[in-house]
């Protein structure tokens, strides 16, 4: 399983992290997250989009586990529609 480090920036700027047990071993009472968050709407960079498909690519991925709030929704919505 690979983490994408800070939303959707990681996933543009090729930012990742193997998630085993090794690294993921004793996160369970820690608070927040240890992949980091972004604001950053694809959507509002230019070939923004394309850059998450270029990510999604380089990277192999099969599936994309998405977690946020009601913008990372809308944002993986469009996402999806296009072909992601």
């Amino acid at each position: 399983m690979i983490g994408i480090r800070n939303g959707w920036n990681g996933l543009i700027d090729d930012e990742n992290k193997i998630l085993d047990r090794k690294n993921t071993s004793g996160i369970i009472d820690r608070g927040g997250t240890i992949l980091g968050t972004s604001r950053l709407s694809p959507f509002q960079i230019e070939n923004g989009p394309q850059l998450i498909f270029n990510g999604f690519e380089k990277l192999g991925l099969e599936a994309l586990v998405v977690m946020g709030g009601e913008g990372t929704l809308s944002i993986t919505s469009k996402l999806f529609k296009m072909g992601l």
